[in-house]
């Protein structure tokens, strides 16, 4: 037994083994393993582990319930905790004891707090600490790209700001341009969303309409950095549209400039 042997108590964490009740007993044998083998704490994913990114879907709290009704051990639920209300909601309807959360988090530090905190303001706190504890430049930026997502799929440019930013005065003064753009903007206004990372693979934001021509022009390019000569057919490939809809048409020697 796990806990016979440390001295610490020993939780763990798992997803359904199968989609749908029909295929819950799989899940369900391997929690009664667990609890046999000494777990003082368990916490399942309501999703299984090919959900994922693009396939994500929803989270199964109905199948966590039934498992946590046959079970004695401490059930704790992660998947599907956007906000604080689904924190409450999860508990009112599985029985669990708590809840987890990741990608929720990782956009919204605040969730557990049960209060409404602007992404722009609290992206200004956070910055402030990284100062102080001198976090590292990258671990900053990925965490403004989570913080800001909403707002940086609708200013492209701020985007772009950010990610050339080489350190942590530049990373901020990329900040304090979109929360001063967002200021401007009237209250509903499509620019204005304050969250939406956690959904970006079910509800993606943003003018979308030029994701075909980067990645064909990055395409392109990796296409002749792989194959030197090879630069007007991967042009051809590249090309995106025309003048006759408005879209941008890569050319052999906007290729030749990528790769440069």
């Amino acid at each position: 037994r796990m806990d016979a042997e440390v001295a610490v108590p020993v939780t763990c964490k798992i997803r359904l083994l199968k989609p749908r009740l029909e295929g819950l007993q799989d899940t369900l044998n391997l929690v009664y393993g667990l609890e046999a083998a000494g777990c003082s704490l368990l916490t399942l994913h309501g999703r299984t582990k090919e959900m994922k990114g693009q396939v994500t879907g929803p989270c199964d709290w109905e199948a966590v319930k039934i498992v946590k009704s046959r079970c004695s051990l401490p059930m704790f639920l992660n998947g599907g905790i956007e906000t604080f209300e689904d924190c409450e909601k999860c508990m009112a309807e599985t029985g669990v004891d708590g809840v987890m959360s990741s990608e929720a988090l990782l956009e919204t530090p605040s969730l557990f707090s049960g209060r409404h905190v602007c992404q722009d303001q609290l992206t200004s706190e956070y910055l402030e600490l990284a100062k102080i504890y001198d976090a590292s430049k990258s671990a900053v930026k990925s965490h403004l790209f989570r913080f800001l997502y909403a707002g940086l799929q609708w200013n492209v440019d701020i985007r772009a700001q950010l990610g050339a930013a080489k350190n942590l005065e530049e990373i901020s003064a990329a900040a304090v341009a979109l929360a001063e753009r967002r200021k401007s903007l009237s209250p509903g206004d499509t620019q204005r969303p304050d969250k939406g990372w956690y959904l970006r693979y079910r509800r993606p934001l943003g003018d979308r309409s030029q994701e075909a021509v980067s990645r064909a022009a990055r395409k392109a390019a990796a296409t002749v950095a792989a194959t030197p000569g090879v630069v007007a057919a991967a042009a051809a490939e590249a090309k995106v549209g025309g003048e006759a809809n408005g879209e941008v048409e890569v050319k052999a020697g906007d290729i030749g400039h990528l790769h440069g």
